[in-house]
């Protein structure tokens, strides 16, 4: 096989692990996926719509039914997880999230007899409100001599979670609620080191594979020696498989990874997908050679400031960014094509086409971008 047939081959194996643009439920996706970074929560909802085929609405119902949480599960930042995953993973990310901002802590003056205080407070709140807002926690860090500013409060709010004390969980007036998570997930998984080290990387593999285990590590920020132990014994119990030993590729056992049909490469080399900013299909892989240009990154991430913009994919490749348009008549995108002029009639065509499902995702009108 030719190396760029071999490329398509992989980008169009990620794009069905990935499940974009099929049908599911929200929770059906994040048990695939198991999580998808969520510091922007309204492309993170998206991210789960897209490979779901729901709306806006249904997304939020799952998280208001508690399937679903928003912690910071992974690289210090914010991820949407299934409800009874949160537990074990923390397990083996927490840790080293602690670690790595215990300067930032003594930098902000939060030391342990802090904490203990302010896990108390909240502690005693939650029995009282069952849950808190953002600004509800900010309130009572004053209330109770706590100088939340300068990141302190944030910082506090991101400890607790990182030791499972809350999550985010259900949205109330467009406000996502801080949640104890003792009792907003009422049967968590339970899962000892090594099981839980093969079901991280089972999981990540289900819905990012092909993958090798650097891009794994690099996902998940556990050890390369903690990585390849978990993918040991994933493949030693059947629930991964080699897809390219040469390229250190892995796969889940149960992918479907025979030769396309030529009907299935057809709706792959035709297919456009309108996906948002921070999305797993971007983030989810140390190496991006495959699905985009080294020169054109910068017009995903500009100048490299850590804030990812909604991307074009077509064929499974990177091809420019997009953003939302929205008057009083509806909802429609501006897409920016990396290569000037690059807009074909029928590119456009099924830019508007994935525009419309953005649009009935948000429950909203289409309206043709001129």
């Amino acid at each position: 096989m030719a190396a760029d047939s071999q490329q398509r081959e992989l980008l169009r194996l990620r794009l069905a692990a990935h499940g974009i643009g099929g049908t599911d439920t929200p929770l059906g996706v994040l048990e695939r996926m198991l999580a998808v970074q969520a510091q922007d929560f309204a492309a993170a909802r998206w991210g789960v719509g897209i490979r779901s085929g729901v709306t806006d609405a249904a997304v939020l119902a799952a998280f208001d039914s508690g399937d679903l949480v928003r912690a910071w599960t992974m690289r210090g930042t914010l991820f949407a997880v299934p409800a009874v995953d949160l537990g074990w993973m923390l397990s083996l990310t927490g840790p080293r999230m602690l670690a790595q901002a215990a300067t930032r802590r003594v930098q902000l003056g939060i030391d342990d007899a802090l904490l203990d205080r302010v896990r108390s407070v909240f502690g005693d709140a939650l029995d009282a409100a069952d849950d808190l807002s953002r600004e509800e926690v900010m309130t009572l860090l004053v209330e109770n001599d706590v100088d939340p500013t300068g990141q302190r409060g944030y910082h506090l709010i991101a400890h607790l979670a990182q030791t499972g004390f809350w999550c985010w969980g259900p949205v109330r007036d467009g406000v996502q609620r801080l949640v104890p998570s003792d009792r907003w997930i009422a049967e968590p998984r339970s899962l000892d080191r090594d099981e839980a080290l093969a079901e991280f990387v089972s999981r990540y593999l289900r819905g990012h594979g092909p993958a090798t285990v650097r891009d794994f590590a690099g996902w998940s920020k556990l050890t390369l020696a903690d990585s390849r132990r978990g993918l040991e014994i994933a493949c030693t119990d059947g629930r991964v498989v080699s897809y390219d030993d040469d390229a250190g590729l892995w796969v889940s056992s149960d992918a479907e990874v025979t030769t396309a049909t030529d009907a299935e490469k057809r709706a792959f080399a035709a297919s456009v997908h309108l996906l948002p900013g921070f999305d797993e299909y971007y983030l989810g892989y140390t190496d991006r050679r495959a699905f985009i240009d080294p020169e054109n990154e910068d017009a995903v991430v500009p100048g490299a400031n850590g804030v990812f913009q909604p991307t074009i994919v077509a064929a499974g490749r990177v091809i420019g960014t997009w953003r939302r348009s929205t008057s009083r008549q509806g909802v429609g995108v501006e897409p920016r094509l990396f290569v000037e002029g690059s807009l074909t009639t029928a590119r456009a065509r099924t830019i508007t086409r994935a525009s419309a499902r953005y649009a009935a995702f948000l429950d909203r009108p289409h309206v043709v971008a001129q």
